[in-house]
């Protein structure tokens, strides 16, 4: 199990430098000739890497690394210059060099140049970082911490949500709600769906908290508009069935059917329910009669 976990863990290292090459190309200038010329590319970027240019040593490791249909790989060379990008501070270089490493199954020098890119206020690095250090078979947890906190720090959503993860469950730390909500709130703030709509069912369950419906609302819309679709059924049930004040038909009709269209079957059947009654008056009574309805067909 702990082996899964790190593959995991390192797999997402992969998909996190997919963008890598994009990254480079803002940062030189392509021409049609180094493009179409394996063995003039590889002089013109040997003679910028000697003017310590770092996306030039990159594209050359890249080169080399790579290899084309005429030239055989070489990785030795490969990995050598775009270490060497890393150490004059190119980030997207110590993210693709710890990748490279971790596929070799080289942890000790994978996390020398994760920590290099968190050095560098690599956000992904020092997310990444966190996530392996935090991990069953390294379990360096406060350690783990530290970078995670930097990483949220860096505005990295993935970071802030696993702080709010942490310090809400108690994993290796004392349980700390005030800290909880305030990096659930940062990662949703952030973009990150998971985390609004935790900190939606906190507010709509009143877990550790009274209960709120208008906060619960707020969270929950924002996940539903992150294209969370349970979010957008809770938030459907919360305008079709809560206290009085919160009832409003027309709504729970538009989320029932966002949550449809996202996947979730269930809404669909609230979904339809509402459609083929919309134009009637719906009462509290009709609402109670689809909820045991709904209830006694999932029995």
């Amino acid at each position: 199990m702990k082996k899964i976990i790190l593959i995991l863990i390192f797999h997402s290292i992969s998909i996190s430098l997919a963008m890598s090459d994009e990254l480079i190309k803002k940062e030189f200038v392509y021409t049609d000739t180094i493009n179409k010329d394996y063995e003039k590319s590889i002089d013109i970027f040997s003679r910028t890497c000697s003017k310590n240019i770092p996306a030039s040593c990159y594209m050359l490791g890249k080169l080399y690394y790579k290899g084309d249909k005429n030239h055989e790989r070489n990785t030795t060379k490969g990995m050598k210059y775009i270490s060497l990008s890393c150490s004059y501070g190119l980030q997207s270089s110590c993210l693709e060099i710890s990748s490279i490493y971790f596929k070799l199954n080289d942890q000790s020098n994978g996390i020398k140049y994760l920590k290099k890119a968190c050095n560098l206020n690599n956000s992904k690095g020092c997310s990444l970082l966190g996530a392996i250090l935090d991990s069953p078979i390294i379990g360096k947890h406060k350690l783990a911490l530290r970078y995670l906190l930097k990483a949220c720090n860096l505005n990295n959503a993935d970071s802030c949500a696993s702080l709010g993860s942490i310090y809400y469950t108690g994993k290796n730390v004392d349980r700390n709600y005030k800290k909880s909500f305030l990096y659930l709130s940062k990662a949703c703030t952030l973009g990150d769906n998971t985390s609004c709509a935790a900190l939606g069912s906190i507010y709509y369950l009143g877990e550790d908290t009274k209960k709120d419906y208008p906060k619960a609302i707020k969270y929950l819309s924002k996940a539903c508009n992150l294209k969370n679709s349970v979010s957008c059924y809770i938030v459907g049930t919360i305008f079709y069935d809560k206290p009085p004040k919160n009832l409003n038909m027309d709504k729970a009709f538009i989320f029932f059917k966002k949550a449809c269209k996202l996947g979730f079957k269930q809404s669909c059947k609230a979904y339809n329910y509402l459609l083929k009654n919309r134009d009637s008056n719906i009462t509290t009574e009709s609402n109670a009669t689809y909820n045991q309805k709904d209830t006694n067909s999932t029995r």
